[in-house]
């Protein structure tokens, strides 16, 4: 296996205290031929004495969870995710959080808190050995998803496993073993339980490799299905939404740059059609708090989105339509031309645009000849919110040529306003 200079530098310079391990998917990958971007480390040096260790080198450790001792290794641009051997033990009723943690010196425990055989391979980096001790490399082989413990162990464990084994099955092209499969089914309502940020990373993992593996879109899509990983990843009031493989047509027909918001959107266009919730219901439903929990910005974003497809599905005003979406309109025109059904009237607004452009008619509030520095100077007492409304109303009118975008024709109009 080939091994990076500073690593293997590393794993010399550790050797009097503790052997050093290349471990998961590096290991795997290097088996299957494929590029290795990331490479995950351990030992049996406690975090502590690892930091002594390295104090006075050109490595640097930074901590990333005490209790179960993994840190990050930094040298130049190189990081390591680096991990103290362990054993986990959980309580019966557990969830994700191991009750105990003990570390240990032997990769023979460490290697059953792993999730899947094909990411339990540990690669000795100075003896240059593999060491497998539940048939993973042949399970690689075999193109197999297996999980290492008995598969109820292993799901009812951590809910994150679920969405971990349809990624590793998508990026792969693996196919799961049937009782892995069968009890990532039974546990799928613990996903109900996993904190928003990491349903966020898995699922967009997931969906992004939809498009990387293009010919077995049916099929990956089809695990999120049947295992019902949708039904409990959002908030409790759409567990009871039904998809199908042929509700996901704008995520298998959108370019690779625009797959999680197609996604989003054929997930928003199965909840319109089957339940009687707002749209900014489903926004919290899908972003708030129940949901991916999104930043402020993502949120209004994709609440812009959500809002300007179903605007454009009604027979509304093509001019209001530019003007609510002037921020995103190229992007959005570009995401929704993956619906046919919207071909026409993409193609009504593409022209009204073009013939905007052709009369210097303004699309945005920063292309008229006012910004709110000359309101304040030609008006009294205007505040932020104020000067926002008198710019929209003016580039409104603009939109439908009421008025020209003139400044001295636009600071009269602003009067009726005040």
């Amino acid at each position: 296996m080939k091994v990076p200079k500073n690593l293997s530098l590393l794993a010399e310079f550790l050797r009097p205290y503790g052997k050093l391990y290349i471990v998961g998917g590096a290991v795997r990958n290097h088996l299957l031929h494929f590029s290795i971007h990331d490479y995950d480390i351990c030992s049996n040096i406690r975090i502590d004495r690892l930091i002594e260790i390295l104090a006075n080198t050109h490595y640097i450790v930074k901590i990333k969870n005490a209790k179960l001792e993994t840190a990050i290794i930094q040298i130049d641009d190189n990081v390591y995710e680096y991990a103290t051997l362990r054993k986990e033990i959980y309580l019966q009723n557990g969830d994700r959080v191991p009750n105990e943690v003990i570390f240990t010196d032997s990769i023979k425990e460490d290697y059953k808190r792993r999730d899947f055989t094909c990411n339990a391979l540990y690669y000795d980096i100075c003896s240059k050995t593999l060491y497998d001790f539940c048939n993973g490399k042949k399970d690689i082989e075999e193109k197999i998803i297996k999980s290492v413990l008995p598969a109820e162990q292993t799901m009812s464990k951590d809910s994150l496993r679920i969405l971990r084994m349809i990624r590793f099955a998508s990026l792969l092209n693996f196919t799961i073993e049937e009782h892995t499969f069968s009890q990532a089914c039974k546990y799928a309502v613990k996903l109900q339980k996993l904190s928003a940020n990491r349903k966020l990373e898995e699922l967009q993992y997931i969906v992004q490799q939809l498009k990387v593996n293009k010919l077995n879109f049916d099929s990956s899509m089809n695990l999120l299905l049947q295992t019902k990983t949708l039904n409990y990843i959002f908030a409790p009031e759409l567990k009871r939404i039904s998809y199908s493989l042929q509700d996901f047509s704008l995520s298998k027909s959108c370019k690779d740059e625009h797959i999680f918001e197609c996604f989003l959107l054929d997930i928003f266009s199965q909840i319109r059609n089957q339940k009687n919730l707002s749209i900014k219901e489903i926004i919290e439903c899908l972003l708030g708090n129940n949901g991916f929990n999104f930043k402020s910005a993502d949120k209004k974003y994709f609440t812009k989105l959500f809002s300007a497809y179903s605007y454009l599905k009604e027979d509304k005003d093509v001019q209001f339509f530019i003007f609510l979406n002037n921020q995103y309109i190229d992007k959005f025109i570009e995401i929704f031309s993956y619906d046919f059904k919207l071909y026409d009237k993409l193609q009504m607004i593409k022209l009204q645009i073009k013939n905007m452009q052709e009369k210097n008619i303004p699309l945005k509030t920063k292309d008229l000849k006012i910004n709110a520095n000359m309101l304040i100077k030609h008006f009294d007492n205007l505040d932020k919110k104020k000067i926002s409304y008198i710019l929209d109303q003016c580039l409104i009118a603009c939109i439908q040529e009421k008025i020209q975008n003139n400044s001295q024709i636009l600071l009269q109009y602003c009067k009726k306003y005040l």
